[in-house]
């Protein structure tokens, strides 16, 4: 697989600081050189495939170069809060924490700060500026296994709340109505290509939420 020149670049630049710090035997760092070169892929990735280097060194070897913050989040029990609620399922695939929400930017711990369309995906979902700090892929797994036990320790399941409350609202209203209602939250569901609906009974109204690449999203409440 050909190398692009920018991922070149990477794996030219953690090369020479890992040369700097000693991280590893020169042979061994020949030889991921070799390999990422061959395969097409990142320098950093190879390292903790080969087993040359653990992921906290690797993190760290990351945060230097790209002169971004290293993230501890071992006391970490919360999630920014913000304005659409965060998948978990989401953030262990992309391998992300939130940390803060300002109401200008978002700070996020990232198992790879080099994601740049990643960066791009959540900066348009939660309109903010993205401020990247870097952490471990097992740091994001620990801590949001923290949060969201807690969070399912405490909560009542949103789903089971939110099917009784449609099924109340189904028999106090005449089918009609209800099923064209339906049909024009699954329609708009559709056009704007949500994976699944939500909704929650507020105190005057029933709140409409698409999940939107991985995030959840008010839509008009009813």
């Amino acid at each position: 697989m050909r190398m692009t020149g920018a991922q070149a670049a990477i794996n030219a630049g953690l090369a020479d600081l890992a040369r700097q710090r000693a991280l590893l035997d020169a042979s061994d760092l020949a030889r991921a050189e070799r390999t990422a070169a061959s395969t097409g892929t990142r320098l950093d990735r190879v390292l903790l495939e080969l087993g040359l280097l653990e992921e906290a060194p690797i993190a760290d070897l990351l945060a230097e170069w790209t002169n971004l913050p290293r993230a501890k989040l071992d006391l970490e029990t919360s999630l920014a809060d913000t304005q659409a609620d965060w998948d978990e399922a989401y953030l262990r695939r992309v391998q992300v924490f939130p940390i803060l929400d300002d109401g200008r930017s978002l700070r996020v711990a990232m198992a790879d700060p080099l994601d740049e369309q990643l960066v791009q995906t959540l900066g348009f979902q939660h309109d903010r500026v993205i401020e990247r700090s870097v952490t471990t892929p097992q740091d994001v797994l620990a801590a949001l296994d923290r949060v969201f036990a807690d969070e399912r320790a405490a909560a009542p399941d949103p789903e089971i709340v939110a099917d009784a409350d449609v099924a109340r609202r189904r028999g106090q209203a005449g089918e009609g109505p209800v099923v064209r209602l339906v049909q024009d939250i699954i329609t708009a569901a559709v056009d704007q290509r949500a994976s699944d609906i939500h909704f929650e009974a507020m105190e005057t109204d029933l709140q409409v939420r698409f999940r939107i690449a991985g995030a959840l999203q008010r839509q008009r409440p009813i």
